[in-house]
């Protein structure tokens, strides 16, 4: 009887320290290299900076429980809020004379997760990124490279089970 309880209390405590340990950081910053797509642009200037590589763009996530004030040189989509069921959808262009960092931040004010996909130039960079309630990420691409960054970006927030959703969305370069 002694030896269960022992076995018993054992296994519980490695549960608790897998549950506790085991599902790691979400505020650590996690780096992954973008997609090389060739950039559809309108001007000479970006066409000459197009020819950025996977490892050219890195980017960064951040977690934080409440909106930062992030100051842009040039703000792309100015702080949006969109409450209801149907998905967030969002589009911009960054061209290189307005810098090599391009910020876009996600705040889930709902009272559900949320998913988030970023695109540049068609190819995913962020796929199916949760973002808990009450939660904001911020992924900041910054160009190692070229003089700047281009491209075409688009944004999709989205619940997975219909949900409500009430998401702040923010993007810009710097």
């Amino acid at each position: 009887m002694k030896n269960k309880t022992l076995i018993l209390f054992s296994i519980t405590i490695l549960i608790i320290l897998i549950a506790f340990f085991g599902f790691g950081n979400r505020n650590a910053p996690e780096q992954v290299a973008v997609p090389a797509d060739p950039v559809p642009t309108t001007t000479a200037t970006a066409k000459a900076n197009a020819a950025s590589t996977a490892a050219s763009i890195q980017m960064t996530e951040s977690v934080d429980q409440a909106a930062s004030a992030i100051s842009y040189k040039k703000e792309l989509i100015a702080l949006t809020n969109q409450s209801g069921q149907s998905a967030y959808t969002g589009s911009l262009t960054t061209m290189p004379a307005d810098g090599k960092v391009l910020s876009i931040s996600v705040e889930n004010k709902g009272d559900s997760t949320i998913y988030l996909n970023i695109k540049r130039n068609e190819e995913e960079t962020v796929t199916a990124k949760p973002i808990r309630k009450g939660e904001q990420i911020t992924h900041t691409f910054e160009q190692l490279e070229a003089d700047g960054m281009s491209g075409d970006w688009s944004i999709y927030a989205y619940s997975k089970i219909g949900a409500a959703m009430n998401v702040s969305v923010r993007a810009g370069q710097l």
